[in-house]
């Protein structure tokens, strides 16, 4: 796989202003997300799934209780959202994908596939996380503040730059309810 980011260490950074422009592009449907939300976006889209799917039986257990508190899909939803610009790796709605008809056997088995099949890229990850924060320094994006990103990285640099949950904020306004998946699996799903 070649990580979304490669180009920072094969062509330099400049080249990859329009991998940071799709990303702001594809944030703008979520003018809420802070910087804890754009944190775990780019970790998803360099990492996947595998963080949440390593044992089946505590995937399966999650995705039970998730499934069945399961919200009404606002009008317009979209049943996947891509998590980077080359379309490979996308967050699977799991609302729209419940009142689509698609089983939860099925999101649960292309969740598992998709976390064993990707390879992560932590250096990828950490590559975009610090292009992002000299972006924000520069101006914000959404509600990711400078401040904000610079304190968060504190803490997740400490940690070894770990997965989070979203943010208070994006939690309550956009209520997510997803799976990371690799694309390719959409069809299976039907």
């Amino acid at each position: 796989m070649i990580a979304v980011f490669s180009c920072l260490t094969l062509q330099g950074a400049s080249a990859c202003t329009s991998d940071l422009a799709w990303y702001e592009k594809a944030w703008k449907s979520t003018p809420l997300m802070q910087a804890q939300d754009a944190y775990k976006w780019l970790y998803h889209a360099n990492l996947g799934g595998e963080h949440a799917a390593g044992n089946p039986e505590d995937a399966r257990a999650w995705m039970d209780r998730e499934w069945d508190g399961l919200r009404k899909p606002n009008a317009g939803e979209k049943l996947t959202v891509a998590l980077r610009p080359d379309g490979r790796l996308v967050r699977l709605n799991l609302a729209v994908a419940k009142a689509q008809g698609i089983s939860k056997e099925a999101v649960l088995e292309a969740f598992i596939e998709s976390a064993k099949e990707f390879r992560a890229d932590k250096t990828g990850f950490i590559r975009q996380w610090k292009l992002l924060g000299e972006q924000v320094k520069k101006r914000p994006i959404n509600q990711v503040r400078f401040e904000d990103w610079k304190e968060l990285d504190s803490r997740m640099k400490k940690a070894g730059y770990p997965a989070v949950s979203h943010s208070g904020v994006y939690g309550k306004a956009y209520r997510p309810a997803y799976r990371v998946i690799l694309a390719k699996h959409i069809k299976r799903e039907r």
